[in-house]
């Protein structure tokens, strides 16, 4: 047992059955929830003894409970059970058999579910950081010797409730510190991994709150292998991720707030149906509804326009191959763009489309993964070359937002000088709404966007995403804010990133940052699978792309600044522990549509 510890009594609160957690499977009570396979109380026992806690006191325990203990209390170690009321009763309780000396009282709720980790990091605090005197007193009672009296930590804060929270918020009026684990499950931003794993602590009240557990206290192996393969879903498999693409500080709280507020109306009816979202979309984009299709993303957007077109497609790579992947590789013709910024020539291609009999052509403004704008009179001489063979001109503007100078450079205000242009774009990115999944299309051929139309279910876009529409006029000029900030952190970011040793930073206009990685360093496969693992940091290698050395690049989305500087710093020391001889070994790469 650890010698540190051996003055420690452990106290857990909280385990009667009325609290249980509801799964399609059945419902369960929170302390015999399942968290890697064992129930939580057991599991928090087995860790509670793994650091030399040899008396563990449990209030209220049920009956299920109870046989839980029986079977997995181990030899010299004592458990005793509390069947006397409350939290306050269980703790008054504690407090009297141990009077006879100064000890440590850990307190954790039985529906909290952490690593053995974040349980040493609470026990090595200095014992004048735990509460002393915690007897419920007259606030002008003087506070009682450290030296003498029990002393109190709580595991998590968060569960406690009630009078005893009442009673700890007193004894912070009164001066006493308290110490307690922050939720890493609740802000990724917190999580940590070192040498003894992961400080990992999650309050259990439903089953959204089981699966994150199991994600974070899985090992790391299977943490990476939840989230490798997909995209999104992170708010139930918490990963600092720099790999989705939308504006992080958008929308402000009062959003949500209003949003809430009408849910119950929102989600209760059947959402409105094309013509009403295209007036709405009408509205901001300053065209008529005519001109309007509104889909559940660009993606559905896509689907609906090729299954019209049925292209030959021209497309400028490195770029977003979700238009790629919805077609048979025969019928896509790749335009390499050239290293090291990757500009388009649209006289170039333009050329290439019309040599491959090209019948559309598509071009990310500004590209994605590289972050690069092209001006919107070089747009339109591209339309006007492309016209002259029959071919169209899609135009995807879903981060048209981001540079300084985007809006100027928007094809949309051209729309009806050039009958073959079409411009896609995703709501969800800059309003940092992914989840909403909104998106629109438009085009001055009516004909055309009425087959599209055609081609879409009715109820392609739920009321969220319709009443959304709504809300986000409101907010105009924290949008503008957002985007501001983002330049600024993105500056920042791309200056850290280029003072890594041969790290070549491609300049952006976006939310994202391109990087070609040294050449000593391990493949972008690798890298993501290493910072994954050791850090739960998730990245965008490029290996999927058509380009050269395609998985010697990685795409970055700029976040926060503690975020950007946590990926930096992990950059830093992933490249100091890999071997030389593994840095150029890659694992493979898959085709992506972020």
């Amino acid at each position: 047992m650890m010698e540190a510890c051996k003055d420690v009594v452990a106290v857990i609160i909280d385990a009667s059955p009325e609290h249980r957690i509801h799964t399609w499977g059945g419902s369960v009570a929170a302390p015999l929830a399942l968290v890697q396979g064992l129930p939580l109380i057991q599991r928090l026992i087995s860790q509670l003894v793994e650091v030399g806690i040899a008396k563990i006191f449990v209030g209220n325990a049920s009956s299920a409970v109870r046989k839980v203990l029986e079977k997995t209390t181990p030899d010299g170690v004592t458990i005793v059970v509390l069947d006397i009321g409350n939290e306050q009763s269980v703790l008054a309780a504690v407090l009297d058999e141990l009077h006879a000396g100064p000890c440590r009282l850990l307190v954790a709720a039985a529906n909290i579910a952490c690593s053995t980790e974040a349980i040493r990091q609470v026990l090595s605090r200095p014992t004048t950081n735990w509460i002393a005197g915690w007897r419920p007193s007259p606030e002008t009672a003087p506070p009682r010797k450290r030296d003498s009296e029990p002393c109190l930590c709580l595991l998590d804060q968060a569960s406690v409730d009630g009078p005893l929270r009442f009673w700890i918020e007193r004894q912070a009026r009164l001066g006493r510190n308290l110490e307690s684990l922050p939720l890493p499950a609740r802000s990724h931003k917190e999580f940590r991994e070192n040498e003894k794993g992961p400080a990992v602590c999650v309050r259990i009240e439903d089953a959204v709150d089981l699966e994150i557990a199991n994600f974070l206290l899985a090992p790391a192996e299977e943490r990476y292998a939840r989230v490798s393969g997909t995209a999104g879903g992170y708010w139930s498999r918490p990963i600092a991720e720099h790999l989705l693409l939308c504006n992080p500080f958008f929308p402000p709280q009062s959003f949500f707030d209003q949003l809430a507020a009408r849910l119950p109306q929102v989600l209760r009816f059947y959402p409105s149906g094309h013509e009403h979202l295209a007036r709405r979309v009408g509205e901001m984009t300053r065209r008529p509804p005519q001109h309007v299709a509104v889909g559940n993303g660009v993606a559905d957007l896509i689907q609906a326009l090729y299954a019209v077109l049925d292209p030959y497609l021209a497309i400028p790579t490195p770029t977003f191959n979700g238009f790629q992947i919805a077609l048979p590789a025969e019928r896509v013709f790749c335009f390499l763009l050239r290293e090291p910024l990757f500009d388009l020539d649209v006289n170039k291609f333009g050329d290439f489309a019309r040599e491959r009999g090209a019948t559309a052509a598509v071009v990310i403004n500004p590209n994605n993964p590289s972050g690069r704008l092209v001006a919107s009179q070089d747009l339109r001489r591209l339309a006007r070359v492309l016209e002259s063979a029959a071919c169209r001109l899609i135009v995807d503007e879903s981060f048209i937002d981001f540079p300084a100078n985007g809006r100027a450079e928007s094809i949309e205000p051209y729309l009806s000088d050039h009958p073959n242009l079409i411009v896609l774009k995703s709501l969800g990115k800059v309003y940092g709404l992914g989840g909403m999944r909104l998106g629109y299309m438009l085009s001055a051929d009516e004909d055309l966007v009425a087959t599209v139309r055609d081609r879409l279910p009715l109820w392609n876009v739920n009321g969220i995403g319709e009443y959304a529409l709504w809300l986000l006029p409101e907010y105009e000029a924290e949008l503008l804010e957002s985007l501001h900030r983002i330049r600024i952190e993105r500056e920042n970011f791309e200056a850290s990133l280029r003072a890594i040793d041969g790290m070549q930073v491609t300049p952006s206009a976006t939310n994202y940052v391109f990087c070609r990685l040294p050449d000593e360093w391990p493949t972008g496969t690798m890298l993501k699978r290493i910072l994954a693992i050791e850090h739960n940091i998730l990245i965008r290698e490029c290996a999927y792309q058509a380009m050269r050395d395609s998985d010697r690049y990685i795409r970055l989305t700029v976040r926060s600044s503690f975020e950007n500087n946590h990926l930096v710093s992990a950059l830093h020391k992933v490249w100091r522990v890999v071997p030389q001889s593994q840095a150029k070994t890659s694992i493979g790469g898959s085709r992506k549509a972020e």
